[in-house]
């Protein structure tokens, strides 16, 4: 088995087709043809299925697909960060965000990743905050920014700071109160939340039960986008952050209202996988990642 066979084989998985495949790596369909049939004959196993609009993957195929991503990227990996230099850092990296980090900081952080390092190529991936740190403790991801992400074995957790969580509603929705409403207001609203393991239930359960309440929860969404649609269309109230929402407030289609305090916020952690922690390329990313999520949240902090 050669490290050429695997990119060929990720190359047929996202060409589609031998003949496409073929033209991606610049190799002759008949001698793509042979290194997979030397590929399939070593592991025993067929990886693809034939048929007439060109090939799947069968059950072998798609455990070796994930096995083969894994390999290359440590490879590629390796290869990165021997001949990148903190003063020219290259290579790809790899940064997991959940929904609303992605929301808030997705565009900044591209932005002056681009410009300070151009050498850099950042790769995105977004998912709930339990997710991204399996994914950072795997190598699936190089940098994973998570809520409420607990130190755990093979992970570097840093803390960048705290969000306040707001009571979201439609532009129309009347409080019960005319004052700032507290966890006990709350309690009695139907609320659209994300059900469990997602980790803002996890707390928004847990600040309430520490206070004696219950949430009363109409609709469980595991999505931003669903809860928002939910709630603009009068299904119940959320709570998320401000960052969440900002586009969908600045039109006029939710409003984000603050909550009495003792308030619900939760903190943004930075997750630094160990396989490349000491990368230029992860470290250039990680600083600019921690300037600026930093500075995004430093009204919010206290």
């Amino acid at each position: 088995m050669t490290l050429a066979q695997l990119r060929y084989f990720l190359a047929i998985v996202r060409a589609g087709s031998m003949s496409a495949a073929a033209e991606l790596v610049h190799v002759a369909q008949p001698a793509l043809s042979q290194q997979i049939r030397q590929l399939e004959g070593e592991l025993g196993q067929a990886l693809f299925r034939r048929h007439a609009r060109g090939i799947r993957l069968t059950d072998a195929g798609l455990r070796f697909q994930e096995r083969a991503f894994g390999i290359l990227r440590q490879v590629d990996a390796l290869r990165d960060e021997f001949i990148s230099t903190r003063a020219e850092p290259v290579g790809q990296v790899t940064l997991g965000m959940a929904t609303a980090v992605n929301t808030a900081f997705l565009l900044p952080i591209c932005l002056a990743v681009r410009q300070r390092h151009p050498g850099i190529t950042l790769r995105l991936v977004e998912s709930m905050s339990g997710f991204l740190m399996e994914w950072a403790e795997q190598g699936r991801v190089d940098l994973a920014l998570a809520y409420e992400a607990a130190s755990a074995p093979g992970l570097d957790a840093q803390r960048l700071g705290r969000e306040s969580l707001f009571l979201i509603a439609a532009p129309d929705w009347r409080a019960p109160v005319k004052r700032r409403l507290g966890l006990a207001d709350l309690a009695r609203i139907p609320m659209v939340l994300p059900g469990f393991p997602h980790s803002l239930r996890i707390l928004l359960d847990r600040s309430f039960a520490q206070r004696g309440l219950r949430l009363n929860v109409t609709a469980e969404v595991d999505s931003t986008l669903g809860m928002k649609q939910l709630v603009a269309a009068g299904v119940g109230c959320s709570i998320l952050s401000r960052h969440s929402v900002a586009e969908e407030v600045g039109r006029g289609e939710l409003a984000a209202l603050p909550i009495a305090r003792p308030g619900v916020s939760r903190s943004i952690d930075l997750l630094t996988g160990v396989q490349r922690r000491s990368d230029p390329a992860v470290q250039a990313v990680r600083a600019v990642v921690e300037e600026v999520v930093r500075a995004g949240l430093a009204p919010q902090e206290g």
